[in-house]
């Protein structure tokens, strides 16, 4: 999982949020094979960007690992009509830029070009679709998956923060890594593989967005149906719910280390429920900047950590809300107690001019997410997948404002109700972890 970005922006620095006016510059549309797509005009410049999101991910895996294999696959393997030499040296020739990766929910496959090659591009992303998944690179991709999850065993924060999140989350289908496990990718055959792509990828289980420097919508809806078509209709797939463990739930992993690494896991809210704004504005005040609450309290006053941050991640149906700190071993507990207190009085620290510095922050981080074109098709993709009508960033910006006060006190006594805490560490400190906590009513 990617560690959190703290972006800083001044009030004079310009730039251009994609346009509100969507009359002409968004067009939907579905193929007769029930694929809907999204065109957007988003720039001027001569780039062209794409995304298909598809319900895939490792949600799905029967076989840990599954969804992760069959993205890599995409990518790597050898196509109906190409070799995967030429299929690479054809995406090199155009300058184009192609990928495919799998998290939680989705399959994702990007791709941006040149303009005049738009053509290029939808044919070389269709051929993706095609994977013949050859023997060779299956087992390429297999040995590298393998490889890349041996080298996070070394990587303390993903270490500690997957420990928070299996301990949280009931369902193994959400708790698991996407990465898969060792036996789960060890055990996975290419007939595996072949069928994972058969059940999940078809067109009503998909999105396609488009977004650059497009003039011609017609054109570019008539290349979709040319290269798209043959995708089969199939049927949507479904999330369940989260479910979340009830109470304190504390895994310590030992590693020889000069400090600690501590997540704390708490139980948040899906992307299409309004209090997910509530929590991202909560984030923010919590432990979002060097102003933050934590990071005035762990960090600044006290000194025992760098490092110390919260952030609000969210699914269609359930979320995660986390607290992160990498402190020396000395100072553990004396940490951990700092972000306890913090969080029990958090009602003293939300107040309206902490809640609008968390707005502004949000929607103008929201606002630089979106200056490339590939940033702006995957938003379309997301908000079609959520059900969301109209410009994702404009109903972003509307929700963000709409969070009260009384919103973000109510998000925060519903997330610190039960807590899951994995810490990488030199010695054991769960006992006194567990204690600490018990001390502050988990």
């Amino acid at each position: 999982m990617k560690k959190i970005a703290y972006i800083l922006f001044s009030i004079f620095f310009a730039f251009s949020l994609p346009s509100s006016a969507s009359g002409n510059l968004l067009k939907d549309g579905k193929l007769k094979n029930s694929l809907t797509y999204r065109i957007y005009k988003s720039e001027n410049l001569p780039i062209i960007s794409l995304n298909i999101k598809i319900k895939a991910g490792s949600y799905f895996d029967k076989k840990f690992g599954e969804a992760n294999i069959t993205a890599n696959c995409l990518e790597t393997c050898a196509t109906k009509d190409l070799s995967s030499e030429k299929f690479r040296r054809m995406v090199d020739r155009f300058g184009g830029e192609v990928s495919s990766s799998a998290a939680k929910e989705y399959i994702n496959i990007n791709a941006r070009f040149p303009l005049k090659y738009t053509e290029r591009m939808f044919c070389l992303v269709s051929q993706m679709l095609k994977s013949r998944f050859d023997d060779k690179n299956f087992e390429f991709v297999k040995k590298e998956a393998l490889d890349n999850l041996k080298s996070l065993q070394e990587d303390k924060d993903y270490l500690a923060i997957h420990a928070a999140f299996v301990n949280l989350i009931k369902q193994k289908a959400y708790s698991h890594t996407s990465l898969g496990t060792f036996d789960g990718i060890k055990s996975i055959r290419k007939s595996d593989v072949v069928d994972f792509f058969k059940n999940h990828v078809n067109a009503q289980n998909m999105v396609l967005s488009v977004s650059g420097g497009i003039s011609d919508f017609k054109g570019i809806g008539k290349l979709i149906m040319r290269y798209f078509s043959f995708l089969p209709k199939g049927k949507a797939s479904d999330f369940k719910p989260v479910l979340f463990k009830s109470g304190l739930n504390v895994k310590n992993i030992i590693k020889p280390a000069k400090q600690s690494y501590i997540y704390l896991a708490f139980r948040g809210f899906p992307k299409k429920d309004r209090r997910y704004y509530a929590a991202d504005v909560l984030a923010f005040i919590l432990g979002g900047n060097l102003n933050s609450v934590l990071a005035q309290d762990v960090r600044t006053r006290h000194g025992y950590a760098y490092s110390v941050f919260a952030f609000n991640y969210g699914m269609e149906n359930g979320g995660v809300f986390v607290v992160g700190l990498q402190t020396q071993n000395r100072y553990t507990i004396d940490a951990l107690k700092r972000v306890f207190e913090d969080i029990k009085h958090i009602d003293n620290f939300i107040k309206n001019e902490r809640i609008n510095n968390a707005k502004t922050y949000l929607k103008g981080k929201e606002g630089i997410s979106l200056q490339s074109s590939l940033s702006v098709a995957n938003a379309l993709s997301s908000a079609y997948m959520l059900k969301k009508t109209g410009l994702p960033w404009k109903n972003f910006d509307k929700n963000i404002d709409s969070v009260t006060k009384d919103d973000v006190k109510s998000c925060a006594k519903t997330i610190f109700s039960n807590v899951s805490i994995g810490i990488v560490s030199k010695i054991s400190y769960e006992d006194k972890i567990k204690k600490l906590a018990k001390d502050y009513g988990y």
